[in-house]
C-alpha cells in the first residue's frame, strides 16, 4: 500500500514539474521628476524592424487591450480616447509622410492637450510549437513600453517584459502563474496579454506615486 502511495505521489510531482510556468525577466526604469503627470495619449505599439512572423498580429488590438487594462486601474488620470488618437495618427502620417515617428506622436499629443504619451515596441513575438499539453518550442515575447514627456522628450517611465515560458521545474517560485495558466503551455497572444497587464499595473503604481 505504501509503495502504491509513493508511486502516485511521484506521478503527481512529475506532472507538476513538467508543466509550464513562465520565467520572467523585467527591466524597469524610473526617471522621476518633480512634476505631476497630466493628460496622457496612448499610441499604437510598433514592431521592431528586426522582428519576424508578426504580420498577422493586430497591433491595434493589443494596444487597445493595454489601454483598457490601464484605464480600469486609473482613478484620477485622464487618458485621451485611444480610438481617436489612432485615427489621427493614420491621418497625419498620410498627410505628412516625411514626419518621423516622434514628430507624429508629439504633434498629435499637443493637438489633444496631452502632456505625456505612451508608446510601445514589440521586440519579439514567437509562437509556441505544439499544444496546450506539450511543446517542442514555447511561446516567447519581448515588449517595452515608455511614458514620455511631450514638452521635453524625456522618458519618465519605462517597463520591459521579456519572457519565454519554461517548465515549472526551472522556477518553482512561479507556482501561482502555473496555477493561473492551469498547467498549460500558453500561446504568444496570451503571454503578450500577461505582459500588457503587468505593464499597466506597474505604470498605474508609478502614476499613483507621482500624484
Amino acid at each position: 500500500m505504501m509503495n502504491l502511495i509513493s508511486k502516485y505521489t511521484l506521478i503527481i510531482l512529475i506532472v507538476l514539474f513538467s508543466g509550464s510556468c513562465g520565467q520572467k525577466q523585467t527591466d524597469q526604469i524610473l526617471n522621476v521628476d518633480s512634476e505631476d503627470i497630466g493628460r496622457i495619449a496612448v499610441f499604437a505599439f510598433q514592431k521592431s524592424n528586426s522582428i519576424e512572423n508578426i504580420d498577422n498580429v493586430d497591433l491595434f488590438e493589443f494596444t487597445e487591450y493595454f489601454y483598457f487594462s490601464l484605464k480600469q486601474k486609473l482613478d484620477n488620470k485622464l487618458l485621451v480616447e485611444y480610438s481617436k488618437i489612432s485615427r489621427e495618427f493614420d491621418l497625419l502620417r498620410n498627410k505628412k509622410p516625411d514626419y518621423s515617428y516622434n514628430q507624429l506622436l508629439n504633434e498629435i499629443s499637443k493637438s489633444n492637450n496631452a502632456e505625456f504619451y505612451i508608446s510601445g515596441f514589440i521586440k519579439e513575438y514567437k509562437e509556441r510549437v505544439g499544444s496546450d499539453l506539450g511543446v517542442s518550442s514555447p511561446a516567447s515575447v519581448d515588449i517595452e513600453i515608455e511614458l514620455v514627456n511631450v514638452k521635453t522628450g524625456q522618458i519618465i517611465w519605462s517597463y520591459r517584459f521579456n519572457q519565454s515560458q519554461l517548465p515549472l521545474l526551472y522556477d518553482i517560485s512561479r507556482i501561482k502563474k502555473f496555477i493561473k495558466r492551469k498547467g498549460k503551455w500558453i500561446t504568444a497572444d496570451s503571454l503578450l496579454k500577461e505582459g500588457l497587464d503587468e505593464s499597466a499595473i506597474n505604470l498605474n503604481n508609478f502614476l499613483r506615486k507621482k500624484n
